[in-house]
């Protein structure tokens, strides 16, 4: 990363809060930023991220398995057909025949066609089956409570400051006060 992108990796840093609750099984996503709909825009975004980072690791495996087996399930597809017209072209070629040599010929093509039948078949229902097992190890997210655009600002709690700064004062001024009479005492008795 350069420098920018490192910045805005440590301010989106700041500003993202993830929290994962593991005992109820849920995750919170909190963004703050004063302007409340680009804030409610990143967290939209930031949670869609979050989804599919998960899905992507959950089924990975899965996925690279379904790929495999495709590729598999498609040679056979090829060979099976190839073995089906090669079959089909020699019962055509050879209808009436006596001697033993196309009968044999035709076994052997038939044992050929029965076993690259019984391949095509057997891998296109590890190729369905594997497709269920995708769609079985992906995730469901429910959206405890969706994404919205605040109303109030979260930060700075003018009441809070207030609070803050009147108790401040309060503990100032008495303090002053009875600083300024110590002060009074301590110069009366030097005197």
């Amino acid at each position: 990363m350069n420098g920018r992108e490192e910045g805005l990796h440590h301010l989106i840093d700041a500003q993202l809060k993830l929290n994962v609750n593991e005992k109820e099984g849920f995750v919170t996503l909190n963004y703050s930023m004063p302007e409340a709909l680009a804030a409610a825009q990143m967290l939209q975004r930031a949670q869609e991220l979050l989804q599919n980072s998960i899905i992507e690791f959950k089924v990975k495996k899965a996925k690279e398995e379904l790929q495999f087996i495709e590729q598999l399930y498609l040679e056979a597809e090829k060979d099976f057909k190839a073995k089906q017209y090669a079959l089909a072209n020699f019962q055509d070629r050879n209808r009436n025949f006596s001697s033993s040599l196309p009968q044999t010929r035709l076994q052997q093509l038939q044992t050929e066609f029965n076993l690259a039948y019984g391949v095509y078949s057997e891998l296109a229902k590890q190729f369905e089956n594997q497709k269920i097992k995708v769609k079985e190890e992906t995730p469901a997210f429910t959206v405890i409570e969706p994404v919205s655009v605040p109303n109030e600002k979260s930060k700075p709690k003018r009441g809070m400051i207030i609070a803050i700064w009147t108790f401040l004062g309060i503990v100032l001024g008495v303090g002053s006060v009875f600083l300024k009479d110590f002060i009074r005492q301590l110069k009366a008795e030097k005197v």
